[in-house]
């Protein structure tokens, strides 16, 4: 229909263009007619162009208000996409929305932006064993070992709680039980990302167990180690600052150690690292400094030394550990080191699960007490600090206890099921290694058992056993 319209237009205007641009040929038309006959076909020529003319701009008008209406459909989706992109805390694209003026402005939208716009992380209480879960601001969920075998229920519940069915990125900080024990309930139950673990293996159960369910879910394990970072979130900085070396004696040192930084806010996540780690962190250079430390080792006397205490530099200290366990966890020279640093201390065996917030600047945390806000890192430091219930008081009760405890007894006895570090290393052929590792494996039904402890074989089992030391009860 256009096509016709558009047909006689043409036509009406080829004519008035010849009256026009070429009146003499009208005159001569018109000598052979009368001048009224003329002006009659002249006018009705006008007329039928005028006419044509108007008729076949409404189809032209109408097809622009059709394009133009769906172009302002089109930016109301993509409005209405972005709020609703706002509203669950994602958004990926900048977007060029119109207002009711039909002014273009162009708005900067945050990328991955989570609504609280906070760091999380989650020191989850799993007795005498480490649990760390972290929520990212761009709504990634991080999980550092998992505690015993008995407490990956535990874990998975906490998790799921916080409507989490994706853990993004796993890290198991190395194979012993206490750290590496519920993660495979934990991947059994959820979508798994990446997994990283140092490059180390070991004979026990759990850590065959755990492989099996990494292989049935058919995930590769990234080998955890110095340098190695994690890009999971483009807000979070996620570096490995430790193991620095391939091979070490004790599998503690294995550990696979994260700082994890956001904004002017960073944590230091240490496994079990233990001395020989912690040097080896200093002499690589890594930048140690952080406002929150996950004491090494459940707070034992082989970690957090002076040296680290002064690289790390944090205004608080977390120390995982399970009341009144048999390993007299934390050692008291590590508790005065932390305090006479001004080290706020958070215990999980006093405060249970402690959860840091940090919007980058400032942290949040909650525990047993009632919410509160603490000061940013860069607080005069002549300024005292507010320590937790870590006073002088429940030192020197702990000092009182341990002194009358059986392992110190005068009779020269050592159980080696409840004996500390220190007092471990008084049997012959006990040195730190073999007394650490020793700790790991208990308990142990006979001193037979030591001969599973590298470097005690027949002989040296003999020698422990005609000293007369060491005893199992």
């Amino acid at each position: 229909m256009n096509n016709m319209f558009l047909f006689f237009f043409l036509l009406s205007f080829t004519g008035l263009l010849i009256g026009l641009i070429r009146p003499t040929l009208v005159i001569k038309w018109g000598n052979k007619r009368n001048r009224k006959q003329v002006i009659k076909t002249y006018l009705i020529a006008s007329m039928a162009f005028l006419v044509l003319f108007s008729i076949t701009l409404e189809p032209v008008y109408n097809s622009n208000e059709i394009l133009l209406g769906a172009k302002e459909s089109n930016d109301k989706e993509i409005s209405t996409e972005a709020n609703e992109k706002l509203d669950t805390g994602f958004v990926k694209e900048d977007l060029i929305v119109v207002n009711e003026n039909d002014e273009l402005k162009e708005t900067k939208l945050k990328k991955e932006l989570n609504t609280t716009e906070n760091l999380v992380i989650h020191f989850i209480d799993v007795g005498q064993g480490d649990a760390t879960f972290i929520q990212t601001p761009g709504g990634k969920a991080i999980l550092i070992d998992a505690g015993e075998r008995h407490m990956g229920s535990k874990v998975v519940s906490y998790i799921k709680s916080l409507d989490i069915d994706t853990i993004d990125l796993l890290i198991g900080t190395h194979p012993h039980a206490d750290h590496i024990g519920g993660l495979e309930e934990v991947i059994n139950n959820f979508n798994i990302g990446i997994v990283s673990m140092p490059k180390v293996t070991h004979t026990s159960k759990g850590f065959e167990d755990l492989l099996l369910a990494i292989q049935n879910k058919n995930i590769s394990i990234k080998t955890a180690r110095a340098g190695v970072t994690f890009d999971i979130d483009s807000m979070v900085e996620l570096l490995l600052v430790a193991p620095n070396s391939a091979q070490y004696s004790i599998l503690n040192d294995y550990s696979a150690v994260l700082k994890i930084t956001y904004g002017n806010s960073s944590f230091l996540i240490t496994g079990d690292a233990e001395i020989n780690s912690e040097m080896e962190m200093i002499k690589q250079k890594h930048d140690l400094n952080v406002d929150v430390l996950r004491t090494g080792h459940h707070g034992s006397g082989t970690s957090s030394t002076s040296q680290f205490l002064n690289a790390t530099s944090p205004k608080y200290a977390i120390v995982s550990v399970g009341k009144g366990n048999r390993y007299n966890h934390p050692s008291r020279d590590v508790i005065n080191r932390l305090i006479n640093n001004g080290i706020e201390i958070f215990r999980t065996d006093e405060f249970g699960t402690i959860v840091f917030s940090t919007d980058g600047q400032t942290y949040d945390v909650n525990i047993k007490k009632p919410y509160q806000t603490l000061p940013p890192k860069d607080i005069p430091t002549d300024q005292p600090t507010k320590l937790s219930n870590i006073n002088k008081d429940n030192i020197e009760k702990a000092e009182v206890e341990n002194t009358s405890s059986p392992n110190n007894a005068s009779n020269g006895k050592i159980n080696i099921n409840t004996a500390s570090l220190k007092e471990l290393q008084q049997i012959i052929h006990i040195g730190p290694e073999r007394a650490e590792e020793l700790i790991s494996k208990r308990p142990f039904s006979s001193l037979d058992g030591l001969t599973s402890i590298n470097g005690i074989g027949a002989g040296r089992l003999k020698d422990i056993k005609n000293e007369g030391k060491a005893y199992v009860q």
